[in-house]
């Protein structure tokens, strides 16, 4: 796997999720090797990468770190994931995919990065058959989110 494209998505996704939702991350976890396709939390993003390499990222929150960052985006409290948090987990995502594919081209390479939905823990992410998935985990001060990272080679 490629450090400085996992880099690049792990700076992208700090930021926006620091600038957008005013969200710091207060500790990075051990990152692990994924088993599986069940989502690592309540709600995803889910971001696909075309060019060289092709990738996947599912940006994936737990309830209760998806609830602060968007009730500090709109400044109202949410209770209850609904069709708000999961407009928020696109916009997030999709803001992700732009920092991602412009920090790409600022290194010279050139990739399609695009959000294609929001997915929900009872849903699969189809990453790569048969090839690693990197999940890095994060907490705030609120709860979790992690980032899951998966390359065609």
């Amino acid at each position: 796997m490629d450090a400085q494209l996992v880099n690049i998505i792990i700076e992208a996704t700090l930021y926006i999720i620091d600038t957008l939702a005013s969200t710091q991350v207060s500790k990075a976890h051990k990152p692990y090797s994924k088993k599986g396709q069940k989502p690592s939390g309540d709600i995803c993003g889910f971001i696909e990468m075309k060019g060289n390499p092709n990738g996947t990222i599912a940006v994936c929150f737990n309830k209760s770190g998806i609830l602060s960052i968007v009730s500090t985006m709109l400044f109202e409290e949410i209770k209850e994931i609904n069709d708000e948090i999961i407009d928020a987990v696109g916009e997030i995502s999709n803001q992700i995919s732009g920092h991602v594919k412009t920090k790409m081209g600022d290194i010279g390479k050139t990739q399609q990065v695009r959000f294609v939905k929001s997915i929900s823990a009872t849903d699969l992410i189809l990453h790569f058959p048969n090839r690693p998935t990197l999940v890095l985990p994060f907490e705030t001060k609120d709860g979790r989110f992690t980032i899951e990272i998966c390359f065609d080679k």
